[in-house]
């Protein structure tokens, strides 16, 4: 069954791999995230969302795992007729290029 949101703003909540147990086959590639091709998955994440005007996306992260992923969407949400809130860190650090007017009001 397909969804559609039509006005009402839609927050979609990314948990990176790095905060879930990753079966042993994955240990390798998540070692090493520069084995990911970040673009070509963030075009998959893109085509997926098929943002529409109005929605409204949140990235939920660990910084320093998959930030790669982060900035690929970042630059794709905000080309895109969805917009772009920001990323929030499921740590205490939050990295400064997350920030964003919305994250930096969040975080009041």
């Amino acid at each position: 069954m397909h969804f559609k949101f039509s006005k009402a703003p839609v927050f979609l909540l990314l948990l990176f791999l790095a905060a879930c147990s990753m079966p042993s086959k994955n240990e390798e590639i998540a070692q090493d995230p520069n084995k990911l091709d970040f673009e070509a998955l963030a075009d998959l994440l893109m085509q997926r969302m098929n943002l529409q005007v109005g929605e409204k996306v949140l990235l939920v992260g660990a910084p320093g795992q998959f930030d790669p992923l982060v900035a690929a969407l970042n630059d794709r949400i905000t080309n895109s007729p969805g917009e772009y809130l920001g990323a929030t860190s499921i740590v205490e650090s939050q990295p400064e290029e997350w920030l964003t007017p919305f994250i930096v009001e969040m975080a009041d």
